[in-house]
């Protein structure tokens, strides 16, 4: 008798949990993402929770200080380089602390300036487009990433995370394990140095 083929998997697990923040009114569910062919082209689990982030949006579990994205829909972009502006440059101090960070807008700039439902006049159009063009100068360490759609926007803020965990968080667990077995020799060499305790 011939071997048994081994079964497709159905879905493919992602390897880390996303974090998202308690204000995002809209957040993603991170759901229809289908993994790559060598994951066998199925659908991707994502792990998600709901926490309170000091900064951002979204972030990879366990790495809040290491990595995150801010989302900004066309609208709440708008308004935040407008009426906002205080509160998101405050965000954009804490943003550039932290090694990898990304600003995710739902769209493309130019279609949102001129669109008709914002009815943005073009002195705040212009306003708006330098705003976000100084922002990218003053704040270089923050990227930008432009989407067309909110689908797009979900499937780059999983790709964008992914690279990051697949890049970065296996080098961090494994320097904190170091960490951790350094400390615990040097408290054994304290102990044996210090000797017995009378």
């Amino acid at each position: 008798m011939g071997r048994k083929r081994k079964a497709k998997p159905t879905f493919w697990q992602s390897p880390f949990e996303i974090v998202i923040d308690t204000r995002e009114q809209k957040p993603y569910d991170f759901s229809g993402l289908v993994s790559d062919v060598k994951e066998g082209r199925v659908p991707i689990k994502v792990r998600t929770q709901i926490a309170r982030l000091e900064t951002g949006d979204y972030t990879v579990a366990g790495y809040q200080d290491q990595v995150v994205i801010e989302r900004k829909s066309p609208s709440d972009l708008i308004k935040t380089l407008t009426h906002r502006r205080d509160a998101f440059f405050y965000e954009l101090d804490r943003m550039r602390k932290i090694p990898c960070s990304l600003i995710l807008v739902e769209g493309d700039i130019v279609p949102i300036l001129l669109d008709p439902d914002l009815c943005l006049p073009l002195s705040q159009r212009k306003k708006i487009g330098r705003t976000i063009i100084a922002i990218q100068q003053d704040y270089a360490t923050i990227q930008w990433s432009f989407a067309h759609t909110r689908n797009h926007a979900e499937s780059y803020a999983w790709q964008w995370l992914k690279r990051w965990h697949r890049r970065h968080g296996n080098e961090l667990e494994d320097l904190s394990v170091s960490e951790l077995r350094a400390k615990s020799i040097d408290e054994t060499t304290q102990g044996e140095t210090d000797g017995p305790r009378v």
